[in-house]
């Protein structure tokens, strides 16, 4: 989307670096064989990618403007949405403290996170930017194995292989 749509500069070295992050993501998803309703939820996480790719490309054209400022507004307007849908879907309103501690998770997963990738788009782009935080996956499969003792597979290994490669 960021090459053909927004016309952002990729050569080869950057095209083959997407090849291997997709590779790694695909491996370290993989469960077996398809089913039709294995694939419901891929499906949905690829639409969710898509627009995901459209908001990074819109939000690289107003990336020079102030990073505290945009997440301010994108906050403003995704935490009222993503609560008015939770009620939506029948959804228990949180009690204090998990409101607090949800908060200070958004904090730091969405406010923070959200302010140095506006930065990294100003230097690298959509592309590039969109590229290294696609790693999340892998690092979530290795906080895994750190906190909840989850195994060291084939597949894990093979998928952290293919994204170290995307990335470098």
């Amino acid at each position: 989307m960021a090459w053909f749509i927004f016309h952002e500069n990729f050569d080869r070295r950057i095209a083959l670096g997407m090849v291997c992050l997709v590779t790694g993501a695909v491996a370290l998803a993989w469960s077996g064989v398809p089913t039709l309703a294995g694939v419901i939820g891929p499906i949905a996480i690829v639409g969710a990618c898509i627009m995901w790719g459209l908001d990074n490309n819109l939000m690289r054209k107003v990336s020079l403007a102030d990073p505290l400022q945009i997440v301010q507004f994108k906050g403003l307007i995704a935490g009222p949405i993503n609560v008015t849908l939770g009620i939506w879907v029948g959804a228990p309103l949180p009690g204090a403290i998990d409101a607090l501690l949800a908060g200070f998770v958004g904090f730091l997963g969405y406010g923070v996170s959200l302010a140095l990738f506006v930065m990294a788009l100003r230097h690298l782009g959509a592309a590039r930017t969109g590229a290294y935080f696609s790693t999340a996956p892998f690092l979530g499969a290795v906080v895994a194995v750190i906190a909840l003792g989850e195994p060291i597979t084939v597949q894990l290994i093979v998928a952290g292989g293919f994204m170290g490669m995307g990335v470098w």
